[in-house]
């Protein structure tokens, strides 16, 4: 595994993120179950309503993680710098952190405020992972 040795960077970020995700998710289930709602079930969608919000957490954790594993891994395997793809891969798992935190405190707008920013900028670090995986291949 020597020629991933380099990307260690960018392959704890995830490990880091994905432990954030386990917790979330122990969380989220807890909540539920103190709730008395069934396994799977979504809460009332009300963002006065701080288990909703960290339903929503989880939830767009969960949908963003594959895609920046994804962006991480065919980065790493196309050869991509390793100096880009872990300050890239870093600096998108502490913007989902500070999106989950953000999600939780129910900070800004419902619509159009800071978790979209957030969600924008993080978008944007994959985006920018992705595209240094195919100019690597090329």
């Amino acid at each position: 595994m020597e020629q991933f040795a380099e990307y260690g960077h960018a392959i704890v970020a995830i490990a880091i993120w994905i432990l954030v995700v386990q917790l979330l998710s122990a969380v989220v289930g807890a909540g539920k179950a103190n709730a008395g709602m069934v396994p799977g079930a979504t809460p009332p969608e009300d963002y006065d309503n701080k288990l909703y919000r960290m339903h929503r957490a989880y939830e767009n954790s969960i949908a963003n993680l594959s895609v920046l594993v994804a962006a991480v891994v065919i980065a790493m395997l196309a050869g991509a710098s390793p100096f880009w793809v872990n300050w890239l891969a870093t600096i998108a798992v502490l913007a989902r952190i500070v999106m989950v935190l953000v999600h939780i405190k129910a900070m800004g707008k419902a619509t159009q405020g800071i978790r979209t920013m957030i969600f924008v900028f993080h978008w944007a670090l994959i985006l920018a992972i992705a595209v240094f995986a195919v100019v690597a291949v090329f």
